[in-house]
């Protein structure tokens, strides 16, 4: 597994690293002060969820840390450099969902960077908790 290969301390300064990281990219797509709270709260539920699921699986701090750093650092990479058009599309999905007649798409090119962002996720989560 990937995670040893790493002291404890370093994957939490990685952590917090990456958790600066998300809080500078996710905010400026905020389109509203609740969506601002939300992603200001999402790194703190990841963390707690993770230390859920670890309870009883044997999972090592390393590991935990490591998967909480993939993942703050991955999702702000699909938003990075399309902030207004993530702000346009989550007010499209409020609008609709207040019924109004909207749909709301993303470009060719923000789906082409949320795959890569996914594959991502899928290959770096396996290299981290693959026996090693």
């Amino acid at each position: 597994m990937i995670a040893a290969y790493l002291p404890t301390g370093s994957w939490w300064a990685i952590a917090a690293a990456t958790t600066v990281f998300w809080v500078a990219v996710m905010l400026p797509a905020a389109p509203t002060r609740a969506y601002r709270l939300r992603y200001l709260g999402l790194p703190v539920l990841l963390g707690a969820l993770l230390a859920l699921r670890s309870h009883g699986k044997h999972f090592t701090q390393q590991e935990l840390l490591s998967c909480y750093a993939l993942f703050t650092f991955a999702f702000p990479l699909f938003v990075i450099g399309r902030w207004e058009e993530m702000r346009e599309y989550t007010l499209d999905r409020e609008a609709q969902k207040a019924g109004k007649d909207v749909t709301p798409t993303l470009s060719r090119g923000a789906r082409v960077q949320m795959y890569v962002v996914t594959a991502l996720l899928v290959v770096g989560t396996v290299a981290i908790l693959l026996p090693g």
